[in-house]
């Protein structure tokens, strides 16, 4: 059984005294992390701006901006599982689009929470020393670093790996939060951590509210997470697969 997870430290950003602790970090995990980090330094501009503005008022989901940002700079990544690499796609534009929107509610709703940390889209968990995730969005306890919401938007090309593999994984360390947020049938399923594993506590569509007790400020209608952006029926533009 796995141990809790915790964050895998960004490249050089690693205290000293931490480094004998870390994880050997292979020459395509450089490379990929490499590739994403004008991507992570973006989107956290975008959204810190979006964030500043939306502090005691009603979030309103920006779409073009941060959606160009994501769709035109994703591209393919690794998890490492009990050892072993599983190369993940590059994901598809309406994945992209769904998880700049989670972010940027997200990134709102926890300025005025110092105990929680976000991570950026795909920031590498180390959930153990053989096994490092890549939730789309992960929140952690800023004291210990503890991942406590994992989010995972469902890939259509390889659904195994997040509804089945991942999720076990997140059964077994107890993330107290997991939400599998899932474009082929555009709902989200919402689990919480029980002594008898995950349980499954809703499955929101439509006009039904995605919220969180632990987060008062974030909310999000459902259908207004996958609703397609109007770029998407501009002629000759195609965003999804």
């Amino acid at each position: 059984m796995f141990q809790a997870g915790t964050i895998q430290p960004e490249l050089g950003s690693a205290p000293a005294s931490d480094a004998a602790d870390d994880v050997p970090v292979v020459g395509f995990r450089v490379l990929v992390c490499e590739l994403f980090r004008p991507l992570r330094e973006g989107f956290d501009a975008k959204a810190g701006s979006f964030a500043r503005e939306s502090v005691g008022r009603k979030v309103r989901l920006p779409t073009a901006p941060i959606t160009g940002l994501l769709v035109s700079m994703s591209g393919p990544y690794e998890e490492i599982l009990d050892g072993g690499s599983l190369p993940r796609s590059a994901p598809g534009a309406r994945h992209e689009i769904i998880c700049s929107r989670l972010h940027a509610a997200m990134t709102a709703s926890v300025a005025n929470l110092p105990s929680t940390r976000l991570f950026a889209p795909r920031a590498q968990v180390r959930i153990s020393r053989t096994t490092t995730l890549c939730p789309d969005l992960a929140l952690v306890t800023a004291a210990t670093g503890k991942l406590w919401l994992a989010v995972e938007i469902v890939s259509t090309d390889d659904h195994r790996s997040d509804t089945v593999i991942k999720k076990q994984i997140y059964e077994d360390i107890r993330v107290p939060r997991l939400w599998m947020v899932d474009p082929r049938y555009d709902n989200v399923e919402v689990y919480h951590s029980t002594e008898w594993g995950l349980a499954l506590k809703g499955i929101l569509a439509g006009s039904e509210v995605l919220a969180e007790a632990l987060i008062p400020e974030f909310q999000i209608v459902i259908a207004e997470l996958f609703t397609v952006p109007p770029e998407a029926h501009q002629p000759g533009k195609i965003l999804f697969e």
